[in-house]
């Protein structure tokens, strides 16, 4: 198995174009020899620790009170086969809740607020990785950023059930 590259945004985020370069070619070289990569030193720490907390405290809710998020085009609670009250709707061995940027489901209100913190913060993060891409495939900086002005942000938080390691 081959690991995916580390990339440090934190010289890039300073204003360096030299770094902005070389962080643009540990990208296109990420790209091009794994197709993925990691990225630390985003400057979203608080915000994701925060949404992580809300998704926490989310699945931590009583089964019949998860599933009263509904599951609306693509967006809400699945539970998991096992602990199902409602069996219209049911993933195997997890449970999860998908959240987008327009608050296309009901969820508790500091959720909603913890996710769009988590969003805001982050898709000037994404936009940077996008100019950096372009950069790399030679088009114009602004190509991926013409093409998200309305971007979809799923966000799927996942919670795997505890599984006996010979399970399949």
């Amino acid at each position: 198995m081959v690991a995916a590259p580390v990339i440090d945004l934190s010289s890039a985020r300073s204003g360096d174009a030299s770094a902005w370069a070389a962080t643009a070619v540990a990208i296109d070289d990420a790209c091009l020899r794994t197709g993925f990569f990691v990225v630390v030193g985003h400057g979203v720490d608080a915000e994701m620790a925060a949404v992580f907390d809300a998704a926490r405290s989310f699945f931590a809710q009583p089964q019949a009170e998860k599933e009263r998020t509904p599951r609306i085009d693509r967006y809400g609670y699945v539970p998991s086969a096992a602990q199902a009250v409602d069996h219209s709707r049911e993933s195997h061995l997890t449970e999860y809740l998908d959240l987008g940027l327009r608050g296309e489901v009901p969820v508790p209100a500091a959720m909603v607020a913890q996710v769009a913190d988590y969003q805001r913060a982050l898709l000037p993060v994404a936009g940077a990785l996008l100019r950096m891409m372009a950069g790399n495939l030679g088009v114009a900086d602004d190509f991926f950023a013409e093409r998200m002005r309305r971007p979809q942000c799923r966000l799927r938080f996942l919670h795997y059930l505890p599984t006996p390691p010979d399970a399949d």
